[in-house]
């Protein structure tokens, strides 16, 4: 089920790149990014309070934990994306598929098998077939998008070690709102860094306030709360292999928008992440072996 979950979670996040790269023409990204956790916490407290889901300092702590790394993730993204290309920050972020083993190894003591490396590297070289366009360069939206590679990873290995006895929407709630309050204070980059001079609560347009409210409810509450939920029942690595959908999931959308088109490297790509995906999650699962450390 934890499997399944993250399939749903990469379809919605694939199938809402052009929604929100549409809606940022019109609204500054760190305003949108405040109102869309601020929401989506909102949303999942009172799910949390519905269902007596209990809220105490270690569900706090987990949660603002990794509120830290949510954040970056975001936050890096978003400014990355001023100097960097997207093909080209989708395969930097992608880094991060590699990371989470290269940090379980580092940081939790973890082993893993051949196979497990074997479909990490071809999930990353199907990512690189997929995103890779033109000539290579590095410069300030390439580094701070390796922010982002850097800040998923860790997410992904932290809420492995926060979420499993916990309810997901608490952890999740408290996560975003935690996340809200970070943005919060770099909301100033919106003004200072990209000249938007628009204020958090001026008025917004029904349509827009419609996606705001749309990526809030279904593209962060939900989407984040199967993340959790899920990543109490699987460990990082497999978790970070099965995000890798999400590229291929906004290909064949973009596709069927008819916003880009189908090429064989596009196919090449899918296959490979496809094949590591089903390795890790076949012989990588058989292979892998427990962490050194305890939780």
């Amino acid at each position: 089920m934890g499997e399944l979950a993250l399939v749903v979670t990469t379809l919605i996040w694939g199938t809402t790149f052009i929604l929100v790269k549409d809606s940022l023409a019109e609204i500054a990204p760190v305003r949108f990014l405040v109102l869309r956790f601020a929401l989506s916490s909102l949303v999942l407290f009172v799910c949390a309070w519905l269902t007596r889901a209990r809220i105490d300092r270690a569900v706090w702590r987990g949660g603002l934990l990794a509120a830290v790394p949510f954040a970056a993730v975001f936050l890096f993204q978003t400014f990355g994306l001023l100097w960097a290309s997207p093909a080209t920050s989708a395969f930097i972020t992608s880094i991060s598929v590699v990371l989470v083993p290269v940090f379980s190894v580092l940081f939790l003591g973890r082993r893993f098998g051949a196979w497990t490396w074997i479909g990490v590297l071809a999930a990353f070289v199907g990512l690189g077939a997929l995103s890779v366009r033109g000539d290579w360069s590095m410069g300030p939206g390439e580094l701070l998008t390796m922010g982002t590679a850097v800040g998923g990873a860790i997410h992904v290995l932290v809420l492995e070690r926060v979420s499993p006895g916990r309810s997901a929407a608490a952890l999740t709630a408290i996560m975003l709102l935690g996340g809200t309050v970070i943005c919060l204070l770099f909301l100033p980059l919106d003004r200072f860094v990209l000249g938007r001079t628009e204020g958090l609560f001026d008025p917004l347009p029904l349509r827009l306030w419609g996606v705001v409210v749309f990526m809030a409810l279904v593209g962060t509450a939900v989407t984040f709360f199967l993340q959790t939920w899920a990543q109490a029942r699987m460990s990082a690595t497999r978790v970070g292999v099965l995000i890798t959908l999400e590229p291929v999931f906004a290909l064949l959308f973009s596709v069927a928008m008819g916003r880009e088109a189908f090429t064989l490297r596009a196919c090449v790509g899918m296959v490979l992440i496809l094949a590591g995906m089903l390795t890790v999650e076949t012989l990588g699962r058989r292979s892998e072996k427990p962490a050194l450390v305890s939780n």
